[in-house]
């Protein structure tokens, strides 16, 4: 799969529009568009400013199989997870 069509992928099975992604990973949503319609290819650290907005590394963005169990909706940025024990209070 691509690199757009997994974003996109990733993107909605989080519930999360092209415009929130934006705002949470201050990419424009014009940007997130030309991606996902396969346009442009975005750098790994685009990719990486793009995910932290999921939040969802890079490895786990190249192996997300979709399964519903594999979604974790946790809204807290990366930095606050520590040794894999959310601080945030939802997980």
């Amino acid at each position: 799969m691509d690199t757009g069509s997994r974003l996109k992928l990733v993107r909605e099975s989080y519930k999360l529009s092209q415009r929130e992604l934006a705002r949470r990973s201050g990419v424009t949503n014009a940007t997130i568009s030309l991606i996902e319609q396969n346009r442009v290819s975005p750098s790994v650290s685009s990719l990486k400013k793009l995910l932290e907005g999921i939040p969802m590394s890079l490895a786990d963005f190249f192996t997300f199989d979709n399964h519903p169990a594999s979604i974790n909706t946790c809204s807290a940025p990366m930095n606050n997870r520590i040794s894999g024990v959310m601080d945030c209070g939802c997980c």
